[in-house]
């Protein structure tokens, strides 16, 4: 065994793994709940042309304005997420009178759900206890 190998086997036994991500850099990895489930990917140019994707982590709920839909590569207008929240589909909170946070996870889900074709016509039961499609919701937001 060689010596950075029984180094590495050392610290991994002890109670902090430290793992060397670059020559006399080390770091000790954080548990799989700390890591957040959703990131962006942000291209950036390289100087030659052409772009670079950079990963960056997104946080569980991010706050409404008019460039999110942007920032997030939705191609929508941001009163378009504001009437998602206000129908329900969406899952939002206020967290002051003039700030409104979304659910990544929650927008995620819608992304997902509209795949499917009956999606906006399925009878859903809401929270309110009413049965009705996620169209009619919506145009009742309107």
């Amino acid at each position: 065994m060689s010596q950075s190998a029984a180094t590495y086997k050392a610290r991994v036994i002890g109670k902090k793994a430290e793992v060397e991500i670059a020559p006399g850099v080390k770091i000790t990895p954080v548990s799989v709940e700390v890591v957040t489930r959703f990131a962006i990917a942000r291209l950036l140019p390289a100087g030659d042309g052409t772009f670079r994707p950079v990963v960056q982590a997104c946080e569980p709920w991010m706050r409404l304005t008019v460039a999110l839909p942007r920032q997030l590569g939705l191609g929508i207008c941001w009163k378009t997420l504001l009437r998602l929240i206000t129908s329900g589909i969406i899952e939002s909170r206020r967290t002051s009178p003039h700030s409104t946070e979304i659910s990544i996870e929650s927008l995620n889900a819608h992304l997902e759900g509209c795949r499917d074709p009956e999606y906006w016509t399925t009878p859903v039961t809401w929270p309110d206890r009413r049965r009705m499609t996620r169209l009619e919701r919506w145009k009742e937001a309107i």
